[in-house]
């Protein structure tokens, strides 16, 4: 990815593990996101990834424009991604886990890991001052909802 201004970062950690993944657009709301990505505290063994989805598509959104990512173009962006290190993936995205065997499951199955993800419609907190991850309504206010767990098979 990268390509066309998307912005995919990640902040490596110890031994050149990476915490965070952010495929996200140019417009500056996904950029402060992917800023704050690093700064959410990760959970040993996951790595927090960042996209938009429609619960049907990924996407990201390039100078306005709507772009459709794959299930398998994002696994391979994650296998590809530095300091990757073959861990399971906390999915902050959109509706992505809705379906039972939608993106989650199908980005579980891609990549042979665990996905965990919430089912609802939010975005991350961008300063969430415990750095505990909290997803909240545009207005701000805290979405509460418990994660749903795919395994790859």
């Amino acid at each position: 990815m990268g390509a066309n201004g998307a912005v995919s970062g990640g902040k490596e950690v110890a031994k050149n593990t990476v915490r965070a993944i952010s495929i996200l657009g140019n417009s500056a709301r996904d950029q402060m996101g992917a800023f704050s990505a690093p700064l959410i505290r990760s959970m040993k063994g996951w790595v927090n990834v960042l996209i938009h989805s429609d619960g049907k598509r990924f996407f990201t959104k390039i100078n306005g424009k709507t772009i459709y990512l794959s299930v398998e173009s994002v696994a391979n962006h994650i296998k590809n991604f530095k300091g990757y290190a073959d861990e399971s993936i906390r999915l902050i995205s959109c509706l992505a886990g809705k379906c039972p065997n939608g993106l989650a499951q199908q980005l579980a199955d891609k990549l042979g890991k665990g996905v965990k993800v919430r089912a609802t419609t939010g975005y991350p907190d961008r300063f969430p001052r415990d750095r505990a991850l909290k997803v909240v309504d545009e207005a701000g206010k805290i979405i509460k909802n418990s994660w749903k767990n795919f395994i790859g098979r």
